[in-house]
């Protein structure tokens, strides 16, 4: 063979290393990240105190929010809570959202975390369109400091 088809085949056979040993790089990095994603977005539940009572109140309050029970549903919220949280309020803000991802259909999984010093518990709410995550924080007193109703990013 020639030397210029030699140096041909050496460059092609080069590239060839080359781009199949990027591919490998490219494919593994690409694999340890979806393991990686995939280990932060496993459902973890971290045990918190009080928990089947929180719990408890949590699906009461989602019992009492789906069924239209908007008093019931504030029973047990903090002082700061319901002020900024009428059952009026509420009523509007959930029968919004009803209107926009549908009727709610079923309950899925509970999540339980400590963030901040409270107590959180997350229920998975099954909506027509689109689920949410009701998530209800604690104080030290076993009283609703926080509710908020957010979107579940489904692919």
């Amino acid at each position: 063979m020639n030397k210029f088809l030699l140096d041909k085949i050496n460059k092609e056979t080069k590239f060839v290393i080359h781009f199949n040993l990027n591919f490998t790089i490219m494919r593994t990095t690409v694999l340890i990240f979806i393991i990686i994603l995939s280990m932060n977005c496993t459902t973890r539940s971290q045990p918190i105190e009080n928990e089947d009572k929180l719990v408890g109140i949590s699906t009461e309050i989602l019992e009492n929010l789906v069924n239209g029970h908007y008093s019931k549903t504030t029973k047990d919220f903090n002082d700061k809570v319901i002020q900024a949280l009428s059952p009026e309020k509420l009523a509007e803000v959930y029968e919004g959202l009803t209107s926009q991802i549908g009727n709610y259909k079923e309950k899925g999984e509970t999540i339980t975390d400590v963030i901040e010093g409270y107590r959180i518990v997350y229920i998975i709410m099954k909506f027509e369109k689109s689920p949410f995550k009701l998530k209800v924080a604690f104080d030290n007193d076993d009283k609703v400091a926080g509710l908020f109703l957010i979107p579940v990013n489904v692919k």
